[in-house]
């Protein structure tokens, strides 16, 4: 029984000043002049200005630009700070193929914001059996959907920043004897993967997940190697109800403020509207760059 594992899909951020307003196609100018400066080898492997479909993004992004085939697709906006660069699955087997895979990853590990792992099976094994044979009881949230080209079971919430699906296409499909599990990592977690994967290796990180995950089903054989589940810091359940608040709802939309250039300086900012008045209080406060 023969698995193989492989990155599926890699999205990342960078850094630019707003755009501002002005054609689409000015506008992409920028974007790619940026992407010269940051990264002038991606740029050149991407072909930047060559074979571009323009169009419409997605929230927070606007504008958007798509590689032929769809492999690659830009997105960003007149007014935002950061644009965001998505490396579809056919896309990162591009980058491995031509061996520069490693450099995006190492370029953009600290801006990293998705990360998918997958492992393709050769097996007559469903999606639910796999499940069903055991997962860590830390994934909660499972979901079972069946249709004529095949099923699907997604483990751990679509909103958290990891959740794995399990897949398997039927026949005549091309794919239908393999099982792929995906695992999907986002922020925080897609870091941490990919401190993993440059440190010690993609085998490490696939073994990882698969005890992160719980996976018990004798389909999963990865690689035989020495790690250890990755571990995610967790928001205290302690924390009283206005500190969790302020981490999971106050904090995102600060940020979001902060890549939309609605707050241009967050130190000042932060100073003046709450902590200005704290000089009564037996508290130091440290502010860093």
């Amino acid at each position: 029984m023969s698995m193989y594992s492989k990155i599926d899909w890699i999205s990342f951020t960078m850094p630019i000043l707003p755009i501002g307003e002005g054609r689409e196609d000015i506008q992409f100018d920028r974007v790619t002049h940026q992407l010269r400066m940051e990264d002038p080898d991606l740029a050149g492997w991407l072909g930047m200005g060559d074979d571009w479909k323009l169009g419409g993004g997605r929230a927070p992004y606007k504008h958007s630009a798509r590689s032929a085939g769809s492999l690659v697709s830009i997105y960003w906006g007149e007014t935002l700070t950061t644009v965001l660069f998505e490396f579809s699955g056919r896309a990162c087997y591009w980058l491995d193929s031509i061996g520069i895979q490693e450099h995006v990853l190492s370029q953009w590990k600290d801006r990293i914001t998705r990360l998918d792992v997958c492992s393709d099976i050769e097996t007559d094994c469903l999606p639910h059996e796999f499940v069903e044979a055991g997962v860590s009881a830390t994934f909660r949230s499972k979901g079972r959907f069946d249709s004529d080209t095949g099923q699907t079971i997604y483990i751990g919430s679509q909103k958290s920043e990891r959740f794995a699906r399990v897949y398997k296409y039927a026949p005549p499909h091309p794919r239908a004897g393999l099982l792929r599990v995906e695992h999907v990592l986002r922020r925080d977690a897609a870091k941490m993967v990919l401190e993993a994967i440059l440190a010690a290796g993609l085998a490490y990180a696939v073994q990882s997940l698969g005890m992160t995950f719980g996976w018990t089903h004798s389909a999963w054989n990865p690689e035989d190697v020495q790690a250890e589940p990755l571990t995610m810091a967790r928001v205290e359940r302690s924390l009283g109800g206005t500190e969790m608040w302020l981490i999971k709802q106050a904090a995102p939309a600060f940020r979001r403020l902060i890549d939309e250039a609605v707050i241009v300086d967050p130190v000042v900012w932060l100073t003046r509207y709450f902590l200005e008045n704290l000089d009564d209080l037996d508290i130091t406060v440290v502010i860093s760059e």
